[in-house]
């Protein structure tokens, strides 16, 4: 009788594991920020399958989605636009461009602005 109560017992807590781990949210995909992004201030970034063009060059990226569930794309280093170009902040040892709930805009702060202003990128192309 031990022995079928230990057995259920532990069949019982496999299934509560097993069913924890199908209901976890599945990572997002590096497609799914797919697209060009645009701004006023200057050239479009492109991110396509881990690969961001921004300004004639390529840099890796991954993705990620943080617990509130807004969409990260890390980057080596943070971006900033300074006059009508998207750089690199030199000192910067990670970056993210963060996309709220969806893949449809993120923002990029100005370096050359005396304030907090931000430069908003909207995907015009998937």
């Amino acid at each position: 009788m031990d022995q079928l109560a230990n057995a259920t017992g532990l069949a019982f807590i496999a299934g509560i594991i097993v069913g924890i781990w199908l209901t976890r949210p599945s990572p997002p995909l590096l497609n799914s920020v797919n697209g060009a992004y645009r701004s006023d201030c200057c050239r479009a970034i492109v991110l396509r399958d881990g690969q961001a063009l921004i300004e004639h060059r390529l840099i890796a990226y991954s993705v990620e989605r943080l617990k509130t569930g807004e969409l990260v794309v890390k980057l080596p280093k943070q971006l900033l636009v300074s006059g009508s170009r998207v750089v690199d902040q030199t000192n910067s040892t990670d970056g993210a461009l963060i996309f709220g709930y969806g893949p449809g805009h993120f923002n990029v702060s100005d370096i050359t602005a005396r304030t907090e202003f931000q430069h908003r990128f909207d995907r015009v192309i998937s």
